[in-house]
């Protein structure tokens, strides 16, 4: 028994396949808001980090080292030692 035809491989629809009437824009850079956006978010990170406090500084400072691979690496050496592994 043959395979049943499709309606998509038909003749009777002949724009089964087909490419796009006009291809889609190509991007040519950012747009002037989301430059001025992302210079915006920078000026404001700037001047969050000139105005933190000294705590905040310290607790940035321990949240960098602990997002990092080295404090991964360390963990790797030392937790085991401790286990008696």
């Amino acid at each position: 028994m043959a395979p049943k035809a499709s309606h998509w491989n038909t003749p009777a629809n002949p724009t089964a396949r087909r490419s796009p009437t006009f291809p889609p824009p190509q991007p040519t850079g950012l747009s002037p808001v989301l430059e001025r956006n992302i210079q915006s978010l920078k000026d404001r990170r700037r001047r969050e980090e000139a105005e933190a406090t000294t705590q905040e500084k310290i607790a940035e400072a321990i949240t960098r080292f602990t997002g990092s691979m080295l404090f991964v690496y360390i963990h790797l050496v030392v937790h085991p030692a401790g286990c008696g592994v």
